[in-house]
Formats: structure tokens, sequence, C-alpha cells
């Protein structure tokens, strides 16, 4: 039985129509309590290009963004007192490398931490 409503009957509810809407409704809440919906968790992360997709195990697309670009700046040579910051690209004897750590440059062999190298030349 659904729920009677005073609104759509023109007229005062029985004490009958009244307790069958509490009773349906008891029914409807016990109902969720025994059976709560799922919850959507992530199920996969898509990469399409620079695109990332958020997919739920419900099959529902739970967003996208934009992955941004990221562009290295190349200094040349490595050179001793300069400042090194993250994505700086340097040239020193037979490799190219990436900073990975600012610094200050000093020794390029002690500083072997702040450096990636990105190939041997």
């Amino acid at each position: 039985m659904g729920i009677v409503y005073r609104h759509q009957k023109k007229e005062p509810l029985t004490i009958e129509e009244m307790d069958g809407n509490f009773a349906t409704l008891e029914k409807r809440i016990k109902n969720l309590e025994s059976n709560p919906p799922l919850a959507e968790s992530l199920a996969n992360i898509v990469q399409e290009g620079e695109r990332l997709t958020f997919q739920g195990t419900m099959g529902t697309n739970l967003g996208q963004v934009i992955l941004p670009k990221v562009f290295p700046n190349y200094r040349q040579k490595w050179q001793p007192e300069t400042s090194y910051y993250v994505l700086d690209w340097v040239q020193f004897k037979n490799g190219l490398y990436a900073c990975v750590q600012p610094h200050t440059s000093k020794d390029f062999q002690e500083e072997q931490t702040c450096w990636a190298l990105v190939f041997e030349i």
C-alpha cells in the first residue's frame, strides 16, 4: 500500500489511512536497515592523453581532471655557484641531468642527490 496524502484525497484521513501510512513508512525503513544501499567507491583511473577519468565501482563516471603540462627549463652546461630549481636541466660531462631538489651548486659530484640522469650524451 502506498502513502495516502490528505491534499490528494481532499478530505481528512481516516485512522486506518494514517496507520497505513505509518505501517508503509516503517516497512520502508526496516527494508533500508536490512538492505542498505552500497556506497560507490573508486574502481579505476583511466588516462587518455592529458585527461584522467575516475570510474566508480557501479560504473559511474566520478569525474575528470586535466593533467598540468610540465616543461623542463634547459640551463645549458652546469655551473658552480648557481641556483638550480626542480626541472632545470643541465649538461654535465656526458649526461643531461634534471634537477630534483632546489639548491645552489658547489660541486656536482657532491650534489648527486640533487640531480637525476635524463640520458647520456
